[in-house]
């Protein structure tokens, strides 16, 4: 350049460059060879056609006092490299304030800082088909692509930006592109994608360097990690899909205008029954025509990565039966265990981390929603959970009238501003199907509760709004354990039996059989229901082995799953119903004259988990039993494998499972299927007498399965 090299060189216009000279010798003498070098540029420059030139000398080392003064005499900055990045981009700077900030809603609910729970590399399900994981997430975003993440409440998506963002942060200057994670929950109201920006910054308190980011969002140097995009705020409700669409997308119109400006990788989250469907989500985010691949998170952990979780987080042993697998809600496990220590977390139960779960949950809500307190917020759940009761796929479809009524119900009036954006993103919900505007529960465990919290309300109130309903769907056995130990606590036993008592010829006999049930397990040892009478009724357990029982008769009902073992009765009938599976009586000649004229499926010595562990087999054969047990005799169409080793802690040996789930699909007794998270094992009914009779008949079986697992 000009009869000088120089290191680089570059023309901003026709008026205006920028040479810079980088030195590695720690030498005034070399230093100074390299400030003449740029003044003769400088002078060349001006003299034959009037360019301004911007001279630097970058040191690969600290410049002293000395160096720095001799370069301020000519009007040439000498800078180590850490300075000239600064002075570049003042990456670092922000990736410090960035990293002590929370990402998105992982949030400690205690402290209301960041969530510094250790991460464990999970897979993500692709919507063209297989998974991906965070490591190969991170590299498509680093290449280029538009990735839009969705998923329901507590999935991880917001710990997986983080993730995301602290791989890119680490070859930031290498690649010369700079993760920015933006939680746009912070963004509300703001419409074009530099007010976004600026916002961002101005909430790291980093003002000082919003023209710096914004001239390199500009030249394509920033990837965007963009969480939350549900947050945003539609301010008004209205039951009308169209007029709602249109809410959203100008709730939106910042974001939009951010990503179609984009130029290289972005990232965008949120929960995906915000949206009625997948091309709306893609419009609202200016992305209808663009390449953007769609990811969704995994409801809940895997097998694997909840033992990992668990164990990278200093707990490790065997897993609670009764934890669900939902990553915010093991998350919140591990605190609870933290809280509370070793001793008392062993004794924790299903019920007692239900009240500590729905409180964090509801607080979480609040902190985004501030207008609503813990309590407003699940009123509001246990309503919408009550509306599902009458629906015959169990969790839903609610439409959006039903949550807007529910709502109404609780606090009065018709949404508005807050509370539009609360019901459009209530968590445990989500679409019913791709294209649907209609919501259902994808979180069953939250379900449950809060039916069961429905039913005390109605115990404890003598409500009698649900009286006439016709539920279809009976609480589950997680239901029923959390309303019973309730009902104890709060000394509502005696109300329970009392609402049975007056409420007996009212249509809604699932209610009644909810609280019976409920009764039966919540730790009393007599119980009489005085001459009770419920007919057409469902029960998902009648457990009659935990008290004794007198004055009941269910007549011409539903009983999935009936316990009888070792029962003391007293002018107890159960008669003319369907029960599923009668546990305690392993063959028809050995029913009790109390039940008569029933239509019994299956006759099974043993039936819960925690009852096979107790027994005498082996661990292949209390392995064979639970899968069983799962598949055939519980609810729903199939099992994800995960779910078949729930319980079994230390039992399950590596390899033992595939080769019984082999086993059972060889013999035709189960079919294996692809399924979203996993693959699913399906029951073959037409063998459901077959496992009954294994079942029954347990170590004296010589069904050829029982015998190949007792071999291994």
């Amino acid at each position: 350049m000009h009869a000088r090299q120089i290191d680089a060189y570059a023309e901003l216009d026709e008026k205006q460059s920028v040479a810079i000279e980088v030195t590695e010798q720690k030498s005034i003498n070399k230093l100074q060879e390299d400030l003449n070098k740029l003044i003769h540029i400088r002078n060349v420059n001006f003299n034959s056609g009037f360019i301004q030139t911007i001279c630097i000398c970058v040191t690969a080392y600290e410049p002293t006092l000395a160096m720095q003064a001799a370069g301020k005499k000519i009007n040439i900055d000498v800078l180590s490299i850490e300075q000239f990045r600064t002075r570049f981009l003042p990456f670092d700077e922000y990736n410090e304030a960035r990293k002590v900030t929370p990402f998105g809603s992982a949030i400690d609910p205690e402290t209301g800082s960041k969530d510094n729970t250790k991460y464990v590399l999970v897979s993500f399900n692709r919507q063209k088909g297989g998974e991906i994981d965070t490591a190969e997430l991170s590299e498509l975003v680093a290449g280029g692509r538009i990735i839009v993440m969705t998923g329901e409440y507590g999935t991880g998506k917001s710990k997986c930006v983080e993730q995301v963002y602290n791989t890119l942060a680490m070859s930031a200057w290498e690649n010369l592109e700079f993760p920015v994670a933006i939680d746009l929950r912070k963004c509300w109201g703001l419409k074009d994608r530099y007010e976004i920006i600026r916002r961002h910054l101005q909430d790291l308190n980093l003002s000082q360097h919003v023209d710096a980011f914004l001239k390199a969002y500009n030249n394509g140097m920033l990837i965007l990690l963009l969480d939350g995009f549900d947050e945003l705020g539609v301010q008004l409700w209205s039951d009308d899909s169209s007029a709602l669409k249109a809410l959203r997308a100008d709730a939106l119109s910042g974001v939009r205008d951010l990503i179609t400006h984009q130029r290289i990788g972005i990232l965008v989250c949120g929960r995906d029954h915000y949206f009625d469907s997948n091309d709306e989500l893609f419009a609202a985010l200016g992305l209808a025509n663009s390449s953007a691949e769609l990811l969704r998170s995994k409801d809940e952990f895997t097998f694997e990565e909840i033992a990992e979780f668990l164990k990278v987080n200093g707990r490790d042993g065997d897993i609670p039966e009764w934890l669900p697998r939902k990553p915010l809600t093991c998350e919140f496990f591990l605190r609870v265990f933290d809280e509370v220590g070793a001793e008392l977390s062993e004794e924790l139960d299903l019920v007692q981390f239900w009240d500590l779960l729905i409180n964090a949950v509801c607080e979480r809500e609040a902190r985004i929603h501030s207008s609503f307190d813990v309590d407003t917020i699940k009123r509001i759940l246990v309503e919408v959970a009550s509306a599902t009761r009458t629906k015959p796929a169990n969790v839903g479809p609610l439409s959006l009238s039903e949550i807007q009524a529910a709502f109404e119900r609780v606090v009065g009036h018709a949404p508005i501003e807050q509370a539009s954006v609360l019901l459009q993103r209530l968590p445990g919900l989500g679409r019913a199907s791709a294209d649907s505007e209609e919501r259902r529960f994808v979180d069953t465990y939250l379900l449950d509760g809060l039916r069961a919290t429905d039913v005390i309300f109605i115990a404890d109130r003598r409500d009698a709004r649900a009286s006439d309903a016709v539920w279809l769907n009976p609480l589950s056995e997680n239901g029923l354990l959390i309303c019973g130990r309730k009902l104890m606590m709060l000394n509502l036993i005696d109300d329970a039996i009392a609402h049975c008592k007056a409420n007996t010829k009212v249509k809604n006999q699932t209610l009644l059989l909810d609280l019976v049930c409920s009764v039966l397990v919540s730790g009393v040892t007599d119980v009489d229901f005085g001459g009770q009478y419920i007919e057409y009724g469902h029960a998902s357990v009648l457990d009659l082995a935990h008290a004794r029982v007198a004055g009941l008769h269910v007549d011409n009902s539903v009983i999935e799953r009936l316990i009888i073992s070792g029962v003391e009765v007293r002018d107890v009938k159960i008669t003319a119903s369907n029960i599923g599976v009668l546990e305690g009586v392993s063959s028809q000649g050995a029913i009790p004259a109390w039940l008569s004229g029933n239509s019994i499926e299956v006759f099974s010595s043993i039936a819960t988990t925690s009852r096979i562990r107790a027994a005498n087999l082996e661990p292949t054969q209390k392995v064979l039993v639970t899968v069983l047990r799962k598949t055939f005799f519980q609810k729903g169409a199939g099992r994800k494998e995960e779910a078949l080793l729930r319980g079994l802690g230390k039992l399950v040996k590596s390899g033992v499972l595939d080769r019984i789930l082999g086993k059972l699909i060889s013999e035709g007794l189960l079919r294996k299927e692809k399924g979203d998270g996993g693959n699913l094992y399906i029951p073959v009914r037409s063998e459901t007498q077959r496992v009954g009779k294994i079942l029954a008949e347990l170590s004296l079986s010589k069904d050829p399965i029982w015998l190949f697992v007792a071999g291994l």
